[in-house]
């Protein structure tokens, strides 16, 4: 019996898709607005951000990519529901292909903010704090597919699907009528 627990121990570490730095926070878990607005406290830190992609440019020597930052969930999600509070710049020695890392793409990035760069946004100075990236993942999209929920005992039209009828879901809820509006 142990060793059946033991296989499924190491079976479902294997399910784990995540690097472990971006499936856990750092101990000092450092806000975008921490940053911000204190960035000497803050050097050389650890920090797991993320948001959406805005655009990245090659250099011969490094990479650097602008990502909107927006808050995580708990898995490190991105969660592109809430309010988006900037951009910052991830910086790598390693080659970012564009065709990969292209505009909206969900990433979220685990690496060290070593300071702030500025740079020209639609002929505005902006001060961006800048990441040295240590490991990324890139999250798939979305697929909002809705099939119809068919009911016991038969399907009755306007009864089978959960947009017309979100407050029943019981077997027998083709008794309930609709409010009639005359």
């Amino acid at each position: 019996m142990k060793w059946l627990c033991v296989v499924g121990v190491v079976v479902l570490q294997g399910c784990s898709n995540l690097p472990v730095n971006i499936k856990t926070p750092p101990a000092v878990d450092i806000q975008y607005q921490q940053v911000v607005d204190n960035e000497k406290n803050f050097r050389n830190y650890p920090v797991r951000w993320g948001g959406t992609v805005i655009d990245t440019h090659n250099q011969p020597n490094e990479s650097r990519m602008s990502v909107l930052f927006y808050p995580l969930g708990y898995y490190g999600r991105p969660k592109l529901s809430q309010a988006a509070a900037g951009r910052f710049e991830i910086v790598s020695q390693q080659f970012l292909d564009p065709a990969i890392f292209k505009q909206d793409v969900e990433i979220t990035v685990a690496g060290t903010f070593v300071g702030m760069a500025l740079r020209k946004i639609a002929n505005a100075s902006v001060n961006l704090p800048q990441i040295a990236l240590q490991s990324y993942h890139i999250w798939p999209k979305y697929t909002r597919e809705y099939a119809p929920v068919y009911r016991y005992p038969y399907y009755i039209p306007g009864y089978g699907y959960r947009h017309y009828d979100d407050y029943l879901y019981t077997p027998f809820s083709w008794r309930r009528r609709y409010p009639r509006c005359d």
